[in-house]
C-alpha cells in the first residue's frame, strides 16, 4: 500500500498538465496593402480615387470569449481591426469609410462586435504627377525647398 500511494499520487500529478494541453485555439491574423521593399529599391508614388458607397450598412459579429480573450489578445484595436476586416469581405469592399464600432458582452459568454461605415472602393490606380507630389508633400506637412528648379523634401 505504502509504494501504490506514491505511483498513484505521480500518475494524478503528471495526467492534470496534459488535460489543460487539450484546448485548440484557431488564430486569423490578416493585413491588406503591405508592400514590403528592398533597401535599394526605389518606389514612385500611387495615387488612387476613393469610391465611396452612399449607403451605410450595418454589420453585427458574434465572437466567443475564447476568440476575444486568447485569440485576439481582448486588445480593442485587434477587436476593431477583425470586425472591420470582417465587413469589407462582406461587401466585397476596400475599406470600410468612417466606421464606427460597438463591442458588446452576451449574457450567454460571447461577444458581438457591431461595425456601421460606408464600403469604399479603390479605383483609378496611377503613378503620382509632378502635381501629385505637391498634395502629398502638403498633406505629410512638410515644408518645400526648390532646389535647381525641383521641388524636394529637406530632412
Amino acid at each position: 500500500m505504502k509504494k501504490l500511494l506514491p505511483v498513484l499520487l505521480f500518475v494524478a500529478v503528471c495526467s492534470i498538465p496534459a488535460h489543460a494541453q487539450k484546448t485548440v485555439v484557431k488564430v486569423l491574423n490578416t493585413q491588406a496593402r503591405v508592400l514590403d521593399m528592398n533597401s535599394n529599391a526605389y518606389v514612385k508614388p500611387v495615387v488612387v480615387e476613393l469610391r465611396v458607397d452612399p449607403e451605410k450598412k450595418k454589420d453585427v459579429w458574434h465572437l466567443t470569449r475564447e476568440e476575444i480573450e486568447i485569440a485576439l489578445q481582448g486588445d480593442i484595436a485587434n477587436i476593431r481591426n477583425w470586425g472591420a476586416n470582417r465587413s469589407s469581405e462582406e461587401y466585397d469592399c476596400d475599406v470600410m469609410v468612417a466606421a464606427t464600432f460597438k463591442i458588446e458582452s452576451e449574457d450567454r459568454g460571447g461577444y458581438n462586435v457591431t461595425v456601421t461605415g460606408y464600403p469604399g472602393h479603390y479605383t483609378h490606380w496611377e503613378t503620382a504627377t509632378e502635381e501629385d507630389y505637391e498634395w502629398i508633400r502638403m498633406e505629410i506637412g512638410q515644408p518645400l525647398e526648390r532646389e535647381k528648379g525641383a521641388v524636394s523634401i529637406r530632412r
